[in-house]
């Protein structure tokens, strides 16, 4: 027996799964003294949107264009 106390998306577990006790139940003689207080699977969450003014898609991005044997050019390594 137990007492959801929170709920989180996951994309391992399906709905309704315990995946944690916060707080461990006890019965005595089949009677119960405190629920466990766990929390449980909402399973997985809705597909995250697109950034403003991207494509969603399931397709890998490609790499066209870009010589990977190249030297960085100056001021676009990102370093600070």
């Amino acid at each position: 027996f137990h007492e959801a106390i929170s709920r989180e998306e996951s994309s391992v577990y399906t709905e309704g799964i315990i995946i944690e006790e916060f707080r461990r139940g006890f019965m005595l003689k089949g009677r119960l003294l405190r629920p466990a207080m766990v929390k449980v699977s909402a399973g997985p969450g809705p597909k995250k949107a697109p950034l403003h003014g991207e494509k969603f898609t399931d397709q890998p991005i490609s790499n066209s264009g870009v010589d990977a044997d190249a030297p960085p050019q100056e001021g676009l390594t990102g370093d600070s």
